[in-house]
């Protein structure tokens, strides 16, 4: 499981890695405001509508998924958005907050296959486990869950999520609609 330890540097953010739907379907689906594009890094988005509150969403490819990351935010999360955003294809979603609250929602097809909180497993798992999940540890403080929650991203995408790639790289970036 090395190689997330740049997690622990992040307060809050989703990261999203959707097969499927295109990135316009996906904004769509999660209210991005198209109007409002620039191109940001990590670290300035996640201050940049610290002022109205308004969610801030990034999009990139790595390989043949769509990234979508959310700096402080949670809309991916969300396990109704997760399922949406997976219709003809698959969505993982990994999110926490400064607070420590976690969550892991993988869909496919338009239906959420399992959803947990690394920390509070054992009383939060929902679906059967995934083959991808053999070997990682949840529910426990050690080793970190959080880093078992983005192999097992890992492990049902292919895809490596990289601290630099996060966080240094611009890429696009608008602002949302806060869900009603």
């Amino acid at each position: 499981m090395a190689g997330y330890e740049w997690a622990d540097e992040i307060m809050a953010v989703t990261i999203t890695l959707v097969r499927g739907l295109g990135w316009r379907e996906v904004g769509d689906l999660i209210g991005v405001q198209w109007s409002t594009e620039r191109t940001s890094t990590f670290h300035d988005a996640q201050w940049w509508q610290v002022d109205t509150m308004a969610p801030v969403v990034q999009a990139g490819r790595l390989g043949d998924w769509l990234v979508v990351v959310e700096p402080n935010g949670y809309l991916t999360a969300m396990p109704d958005t997760a399922a949406a955003v997976s219709a003809g294809g698959t969505a993982v979603s990994v999110y926490w907050n400064v607070n420590r609250l976690m969550n892991v929602v993988v869909a496919r097809d338009g239906t959420v296959v399992r959803r947990f909180d690394p920390l509070l497993f054992a009383s939060t798992a929902r679906g059967e486990p995934l083959p991808e999940e053999a070997g990682l540890v949840f529910g426990q403080v050690e080793p970190p869950p959080l880093i078992a929650a983005l192999e097992l991203a890992e492990r049902v995408t292919g895809v490596r999520i990289e601290k630099r790639w996060l966080l240094d790289e611009p890429r696009r970036t608008w602002a949302a609609t806060e869900p009603t």
